[in-house]
């Protein structure tokens, strides 16, 4: 188990079947102790309930960008301020659109344009969606904004097609952002890298360290590398013997 205590997480909910599993991801969040608020977006009600968000999360769920309530108790400002990282899971292709755009109509959009910190988006959308030239051209502005995305995998839909698209797994998304985002394992900037080799001497305990803490990120990677790889076949077998009761 992680221990992510002190870790404050931003989860988005964006309208979809998929924001199912953004329950599950929140519960894998909240085992391993990190501190959640939601945001659900008008659409994404129709899906899950702001009540079974706020059990599972044991945090706050905002929903409107203009609410009393909320504006005395944190604007949306502080509230994109608050997080260390931010979670878009599912986020939909009109989202994404907004994102590319620098559109800010409700909530959601309005604390990711105004935030400093990491995002994450989990896209889910049908197979001509997630194909279309735009979707691949937001994506792209996304990725040149900064933004990081996990997914989507290949498999049946909600909609009878088959195809890319299907929101990762929870599992899959709580492991890629264990690994990548800074926030949970810091990393080596080129300075600090730079800084160490710097001082390092022979004899010295720091060249020790510094080539236990190389060794381990290896080892980490390269376990995580082969692991991504026994479980992308094993998701094949399951999907050639089974089909699964929840296809997106």
């Amino acid at each position: 188990m992680k221990n992510l205590a002190n870790k404050k997480i931003l989860f988005v909910i964006c309208g979809g079947i998929s924001a199912y599993k953004s329950l599950e991801l929140i519960r894998l969040f909240r085992k391993n102790k990190a501190t959640i608020r939601t945001i659900l977006t008008k659409s994404a009600k129709k899906f899950v309930t702001p009540l079974s968000i706020a059990s599972l999360s044991q945090g706050k769920v905002y929903e409107d960008l203009f609410s009393i309530e909320n504006e005395l108790e944190m604007d949306h400002i502080a509230l994109s301020r608050w997080a260390d990282v931010i979670i878009v899971a599912p986020v939909t292709a009109n989202t994404i659109s907004k994102l590319a755009s620098g559109n800010a109509e409700d909530l959601a959009s309005t604390v990711i344009l105004a935030s400093n910190k990491q995002v994450y988006l989990a896209p889910a959308m049908n197979v001509r969606m997630w194909e279309h030239q735009s979707t691949k051209d937001n994506l792209k502005t996304l990725k040149n904004y900064g933004y990081k995305v996990i997914g989507p995998i290949t498999g049946d839909m909600a909609c009878g097609e088959y195809g890319e698209g299907k929101m990762s797994e929870p599992i899959e998304i709580f492991n890629d952002l264990i690994l990548k985002a800074t926030i949970f394992f810091p990393r080596f900037s080129e300075q600090k890298v730079a800084a160490t080799f710097a001082s390092l001497r022979p004899g010295n305990f720091k060249l020790y360290t510094f080539a236990y803490i190389v060794l381990v990120q290896l080892l980490h990677h390269f376990v995580y590398h082969y692991a991504r790889i026994i479980t992308s076949y094993f998701h094949l077998f399951h999907q050639s013997c089974l089909k699964p009761h929840f296809p997106l």
